[in-house]
């Protein structure tokens, strides 16, 4: 079951009218803290907020494969009596906590990734506006990948970007640096020759016609894209 199923009703007094008033901010408030994507519908009367854990890394949001994130939904009363509302959730997660019926609520029908909402007719009084959840697990992944996490409402999707990591995968903790190391040949050796008698050194001038491979490892504490690398032999003189 859903964890927040809330009807605010219009009552009598003005004190408990300013209570509820509070209570929603509150709740919204809330799911600003913790919601990475908050957004109006087309279908009037509905707003979604998807709530993620906050984890961030280089901007990007972060859920673990198996975690419960939710999709909080608030309505009002210009939804309109005995409208339908179809919640589709992306292929990436499992929808597994749906709502109840309550005052302003008439029935949900769940079918997979799909649940339909529907809404008493007539409106029921006193009734300005509510607040529930759909809670879906992140599905498991063969390897920590960053994509989009979908959810359409009645057929309008949205989408959130995140890093779907996999169990065990940790973020390095990486500094700025940058090593080059020759890997073939691995021995340069037989295109020098040294006579100790006269304390001469030789280069074989074959070594101009030998191909050498580097590898050069660039660590950057920030995420980079369409890195250039450029290469050029160094200017070697002699000293008089």
């Amino acid at each position: 079951m859903s964890t927040i199923e809330h009807d605010l009703e219009r009552a009598p007094r003005s004190v408990l009218r300013r209570s509820l008033s509070v209570f929603v901010a509150f709740l919204l408030a809330l799911a600003s803290l913790v919601g990475v994507s908050q957004a109006a519908h087309a279908t009037q009367g509905i707003t979604s907020t998807i709530l993620l854990g906050g984890e961030v890394y280089d901007g990007t949001a972060v859920v673990n494969e198996g975690q419960t994130i939710t999709l909080r939904v608030q309505y009002d009363s210009s939804v309109g009596a005995g409208t339908a509302v179809t919640f589709d959730l992306g292929a990436n997660v499992t929808l597994t906590g749906v709502p109840g019926a309550n005052t302003a609520i008439q029935d949900v029908v769940q079918t997979g990734n799909s649940v339909t909402v529907t809404f008493r007719d007539p409106w029921p009084a006193g009734v300005n506006q509510g607040v529930f959840d759909l809670d879906f697990v992140v599905n498991d992944v063969d390897a920590s990948v960053k994509g989009p996490i979908t959810w359409q409402i009645d057929g309008e999707q949205s989408s959130v970007e995140v890093i779907v990591r996999n169990s065990g995968d940790q973020f390095a903790n990486v500094t700025d640096g940058v090593a080059k190391t020759r890997t073939a040949p691995s021995n340069l050796n037989s295109f020098v020759s040294v006579d100790y008698a006269t304390n001469t050194v030789t280069v074989n001038p074959t070594i101009l016609g030998q191909d050498i491979s580097y590898r050069l490892n660039v660590d950057s504490e920030t995420a980079r894209t369409g890195y250039t690398v450029a290469d050029a032999p160094h200017a070697y003189g002699s000293a008089a």
